[in-house]
């Protein structure tokens, strides 16, 4: 039989979140790249996914619906990746709606942050740079950035609005185990997004527990080493493979490299497809 040399990319962020390009732009460049399967994993919004799925379709990609949550646990941030969601879901729209009013409030104390620390500009330039899409803290890195206080969007980071940095405000404490609760109640797949080296044997076992359905064995910010640590994880707990390039853009110049490059095999995609409908009955 003919290998499927055929590629998926299945965590990808556009504009509705902390991406630089639309979702057209996304499909488009999926193409150019050789990419037959791609997932939008926007965070804590499914707006672009919605968008990327008949864009895709329609050019004869491979698509599930994805989204990124931002959970806690152990007052740690951790990110929960979900597959094959119906973004129509009345829990997940809920969820999705208060973490945009959570979003704006944070926003807004961040920015008064800002104000006593000398960095002065009208909230309305936060409002107009965001438009439609989630005011993230890239987002008023930008802001800083064009502003003029500082030389770069990463030193707008470093500076003031970087975890723990003079202007930083904590995000919402989402616990996992409500994240997995979710995406299953959407009719998804939960999966673990890049736990890195963080990842011990007892929080998997707890994540497990709570209903965990893969993890993703593939991303741009592992190496060889952890790569194969992180798959064994995997197979002791029989859990799905997932991966992608974590692509956003902009600044992000190692994002191009990663972009085609860092991706899984076509059958891993099909066999998550397969599990989405092996859950849904």
């Amino acid at each position: 039989m003919e290998k499927d040399n055929r590629i998926a990319d299945l965590h990808i962020h556009t504009r509705f979140s902390d991406g630089e390009h639309s979702p057209r732009e996304i499909v488009e460049k999926a193409i150019e790249h050789g990419i037959s399967a791609i997932s939008i994993t926007d965070h804590d919004t499914a707006d672009g996914s919605i968008i990327a799925e008949e864009i895709a379709t329609k050019a004869g990609l491979g698509y599930i619906h994805g989204i990124e949550l931002s959970t806690f646990h152990s007052n740690k941030e951790w990110h929960v990746l979900g597959y094959g969601i119906d973004p129509d879901n009345p829990s997940l729209t809920h969820h999705i709606e208060e973490t945009k009013v959570y979003r704006m409030r944070r926003a807004e104390k961040m920015w008064e942050k800002l104000r006593t620390l000398g960095v002065t500009f009208p909230f309305e330039d936060i409002m107009v740079k965001a438009g439609k899409t989630p005011i993230t803290r890239p987002l008023i890195a930008n802001v800083i950035f064009e502003k003029g206080y500082t030389t770069s969007v990463k030193q707008a980071f470093t500076r003031y609005v970087g975890d723990f940095r003079p202007a930083y405000v904590e995000k919402i404490h989402f616990p996992v185990s409500s994240a997995v609760k979710l995406i299953h109640k959407a009719g998804g797949i939960a999966s673990l997004a890049h736990p890195m080296k963080m990842l011990k044997q007892k929080i998997l076992y707890e994540f497990v527990s709570y209903g965990l359905d893969a993890i993703e064995i593939i991303h741009p910010t592992y190496n060889d080493r952890l790569r194969i640590k992180i798959t064994n994880m995997a197979k002791d707990y029989k859990l799905i493979y997932t991966g992608g390039s974590d692509y956003h853009g902009g600044e992000r110049q190692w994002d191009e490299m990663n972009f085609g490059n860092i991706v899984i095999p076509y059958d891993m995609f099909l066999n998550l497809e397969e599990k989405v409908k092996e859950f849904r009955g």
